[in-house]
């Protein structure tokens, strides 16, 4: 027989004598879920941890905006987990790249005045892909320019792919990406992460022109607004977390 104790002291507090779980819980402090819940845009799915999607097995990363573009990780600003997606061709053959454009093979549709990012791993590695706007459509004429940083991967990545030529290079310990487009998309890819690295990706948002929104995607359908309350496309940081496997 269970026996219980209730104490009412502006709050109720259930303290269990016998056949109760050992794992204490802490009302003072909010769980990654319920935080990552109150930043999405995504109805309260947030991300691989939950949301009632099927698992999809791949490398799970965390994302955090960084509005501030501090490069510092911030527990408040949590947005959730994605997975990579996954193929069979290079990163940089996924990104299929013609006619100045992104048209990805596996990854998510590029979309008029929007950015996407998503991660793929394919035959060289897991790579950060990245592109806005859209092949024969959405901006007539933008500029996008950000500044990307990585840490913990041993200096293996290094530029892959880079939209219409040398817009997205490597200066020093800084991606510097430069971009302009007039009805096409811009872009690139970074890799290849070591899986198994504690490896953080620094993405500092600079100048963003028309673009008005940016989203994250992960291979089980779900992704999240890279938005913020003082901007409509945040700076924000990538953490690698490990590597999810579905039974």
């Amino acid at each position: 027989m269970k026996k219980y104790l209730i104490l009412s002291v502006g709050v109720v507090a259930v303290l269990c004598y016998q056949n109760c779980s050992p794992e204490a819980v802490n009302f003072s402090e909010r769980s990654q879920e319920q935080i990552a819940s109150e930043n999405s845009d995504a109805e309260g799915d947030y991300g691989t941890g939950g949301g009632g999607f099927d698992c999809v097995s791949g490398q799970k990363l965390n994302v955090y905006l960084d509005p501030l573009a501090t490069g510092v990780i911030d527990q408040n600003q949590y947005l959730g987990s994605i997975v990579s997606y996954q193929g069979e061709e290079t990163a940089a053959d996924n990104f299929n790249y013609f006619s100045e454009s992104a048209h990805p093979i596996i990854g998510p549709v590029p979309i008029g005045f929007e950015t996407n990012v998503f991660f793929y791993e394919g035959s060289d590695g897991l790579a950060l892909t990245f592109y806005a706007n859209i092949d024969g459509g959405g901006s007539s004429n933008n500029k996008l320019e950000i500044d990307i940083t990585t840490e913990g991967n041993a200096d293996q990545d290094r530029v892959l792919l880079s939209d219409d030529g040398n817009e997205l290079k490597k200066v020093g310990e800084i991606y510097e990406g430069r971009f302009q487009y007039w009805n096409n998309t811009d872009g690139g890819v970074i890799g290849p992460f070591k899986k198994t690295s504690p490896f953080k990706i620094k993405v500092a948002i600079l100048e963003t022109g028309d673009i008005e929104t940016a989203r994250f995607y992960s291979a089980n359908n779900f992704h999240f607004s890279l938005s913020s309350a003082i901007t409509p496309v945040s700076s924000f940081v990538i953490a690698n977390e490990s590597y999810h496997t579905c039974d």
